[in-house]
C-alpha cells in the first residue's frame, strides 16, 4: 500500500471513529474517485466496509482517568515550532528534562535551555495507535522560543494551529497519556456535544519545573509527568 493511500485510510477511520455520520462524505474528501474504490481499499485495510466499521465498538470505554483534571474549552493562540519527528510507539518517549530525551537533545541543537521562561516544549501526536500500526506512527516533538524565529533550511517548523480546544491537566507516568486521549476524543466530546476538528491534530505541552509553582493545584505535584492535554474542536 502506498505512504499517502495508507495515511488516507487511516484519516477516513478515524473521522469514523469520530462521527459515525461522516461515511458518506469521507470517501470524496479523502481524495477517493469513487466511493466504491474508497469501500475497497478501507476493506482490505481494516477488515470492514466504512460502515460497518462506523458502527462498530472499538475496544473498551476508558472513563475518565484520575490523573485528567479541570477538563475545560479554551481558545489557544497558534504558534511555530522547530521539531523532530520521531517514529514508533508513544509508549517509549523519554520527556522532557531527561537526558537524552528528544526536547532536551533539540534544545542542545539549538542552544537554547529548557529552564529558560521562553521555551515551551509541546508533542504533536498524529497518528492513532487504535488505527496506525505501532511502528508506523509519527510523533514530533516540539520547541517554541518566545520571540526567535529560526531558519526553515536549518530546521523543521511545524505550525501548531491555534483555536477552539478541550484542554485536560494530566498527571501521571507518559505511557498512560494515550488513555487520556482516547476519553477526551471518543468519549468527553460526545457527552458535552462537542464535535472534534479531524484536520487538526491533537497536542500536549510539557509542564516544567519553573511553571508548576503558579498553577495553583496540588494535583500537579505528583512527582511524575505533568502536561496539558490539547483536542481540536470544532
Amino acid at each position: 500500500m502506498s505512504y499517502i493511500r495508507r495515511l488516507r485510510l487511516e484519516q477516513a477511520a478515524y473521522e469514523l471513529r469520530l462521527d459515525k455520520k461522516a461515511v458518506g462524505r469521507t470517501a470524496t474528501e479523502l481524495g477517493f474517485v469513487t466511493h466504491e474504490a474508497f469501500t475497497r481499499r478501507f476493506h482490505a485495510a481494516f477488515g470492514n466496509s466504512p460502515k460497518r466499521y462506523s458502527m462498530a465498538e472499538h475496544g473498551r470505554r476508558v472513563g475518565a482517568s484520575d490523573r485528567l483534571h479541570s477538563v475545560e474549552v479554551v481558545h489557544v493562540p497558534g504558534v511555530d515550532c522547530v521539531a523532530t519527528r520521531i517514529r514508533g510507539g508513544y509508549q517509549g518517549l523519554i520527556p522532557p528534562g531527561v537526558a537524552r530525551s528528544p526536547w532536551d537533545t533539540l534544545a542542545n541543537t539549538l542552544g537554547v535551555s529548557l529552564l529558560d521562561p521562553r521555551v515551551e516544549c509541546y508533542g504533536l501526536c498524529w497518528d492513532d495507535p487504535l488505527i496506525t500500526e505501532e511502528a508506523l506512527i509519527r510523533y514530533d516533538a516540539c520547541l517554541s522560543v518566545s520571540g526567535t524565529e529560526f531558519d526553515p533550511y536549518r530546521f523543521e517548523i511545524v505550525p501548531l494551529s491555534g483555536g477552539k480546544y478541550a484542554r485536560g491537566r494530566w498527571c501521571g507516568p507518559i505511557a498512560e497519556m494515550t488513555d487520556a486521549y482516547h476519553y477526551l476524543l471518543y468519549e468527553w466530546a460526545k457527552v458535552h456535544r462537542s464535535h472534534v476538528d479531524p484536520d487538526r491534530p491533537p497536542f500536549e505541552r510539557f509542564v516544567t519545573r519553573r511553571d508548576e509553582e503558579g498553577l495553583g493545584e496540588t494535583a500537579w505535584s505528583c512527582g511524575d509527568i505533568t502536561a496539558e492535554i490539547f483536542v481540536p474542536l470544532k
